[in-house]
């Protein structure tokens, strides 16, 4: 059979139900992520099914299917502003930091006859994308004055280009702004989104979030994970994404290599203990379909590496060729067999 992946809808919709019981205790909506999807309409419907009432993705072809479901969109990442006509068609609400595409969004709403809903994001110190803080009350109010813009509110993004941890502390500069905004403005943000499923651990431990009333949810929904130290969320399903390969090779081998050592296919120098005879299993998964590093082996297995066609394990006993093997996949190997055209999706 060819790799495939198996897909619980029911998981993940106890998963969105259960965030939206939890965050709606401390006054926090939430967007359903599903970006690590590819777009699929399955997974956006059991996000929906789960209470969900606004669907963000990072791409626009992806937003554009979801229209047909009945849902509030949101465009994650910002566009160029010749990309603003597609983005007005493909959502209610894009996130954004460069005033000229903001500009464009608006002639491209009002050529429509819509508004154009934008979040402005602030750079806390992960460097990814988003203003300065010192620089985003004056863009706020610019960007509350154009014309077909409506200004939803302010938001930042933490855990993910450098990891840096949201904190309560965090939270009140990026809360600190807002009412500055709102000041400059002289009308109420509606919305200040705070992160990502990584601001959950602070909604657990109850911390102090401030004016912090969304959060934009992905991985926690879908692996059922926050995204400071991968820790399951007590009572989330993990096993919503199963991913399967069958073994094309049960030999057993010397575990240490034999020959002079130089670069792996993807230019590594890896070092490999000696650890005696083992039985050795190759699967049909390789790197073009899931990261062999990010994968947790459902049986008693033991991953030892991959290249881009095969994954290679150590069978603690022999089984038969043919036999199929099943992993947990962590965020990286979602991402690659959601978009992979070789991996099969079994929805159930």
């Amino acid at each position: 059979m060819p790799p495939r992946v198996r897909i619980d809808l029911k998981a993940i919709s106890d998963n969105a139900r259960m965030l939206m019981e939890l965050c709606s205790k401390r006054s926090i909506s939430i967007s359903g992520v599903t970006k690590a999807s590819a777009g699929s309409m399955e997974v956006a419907q059991a996000m929906i099914d789960g209470g969900v009432r606004e669907i963000a993705d990072s791409r626009i072809a992806n937003l554009m299917r979801y229209s047909k479901l009945d849902v509030k969109r949101m465009l994650l990442r910002p566009v160029t502003p010749e990309q603003a006509g597609p983005a007005v068609e493909a959502c209610d609400t894009s996130l954004n930091t460069e005033l000229e595409t903001i500009k464009s969004l608006g002639r491209e709403a009002l050529r429509r006859g819509v508004e154009h809903r934008v979040i402005i994001m602030v750079d806390l110190g992960d460097r990814r994308e988003g203003v300065m803080p010192r620089d985003a009350t004056a863009i706020c109010e610019e960007a509350s004055s154009i014309d077909g813009i409506d200004l939803r509110g302010i938001g930042t993004n933490l855990a993910c280009f450098a990891g840096i941890i949201p904190t309560p502390v965090k939270m009140a500069q990026l809360s600190h702004i807002a009412e500055m905004v709102e000041d400059r403005i002289g009308l109420p943000l509606e919305t200040v989104s705070g992160g990502n499923s990584a601001n959950l651990g602070m909604v657990l431990k109850g911390s102090n979030h401030h004016r912090v009333n969304d959060l934009r949810l992905g991985e926690s929904i879908l692996l059922g994970l926050e995204t400071v130290n991968r820790t399951p969320v007590p009572g989330l399903r993990t096993d919503a994404f199963i991913v399967s390969g069958d073994l094309i090779e049960v030999k057993e081998k010397p575990s240490k290599p034999d020959g002079d050592v130089g670069q792996d296919a993807f230019g590594n120098t890896v070092e490999i203990k000696d650890e005696g005879m083992q039985i050795k299993g190759i699967v049909n998964l390789g790197r073009q379909d899931v990261d062999p590093s990010d994968l947790v082996p459902v049986g008693d297995v033991k991953v030892l590496g991959g290249s881009s066609d095969h994954t290679l394990l150590s069978l603690r006993r022999s089984l038969k060729v043919g036999s199929s093997i099943g992993f947990i996949p962590g965020y990286g190997s979602l991402l690659r067999c959601m978009t992979s055209p070789y991996v099969e999706k079994v929805y159930v």
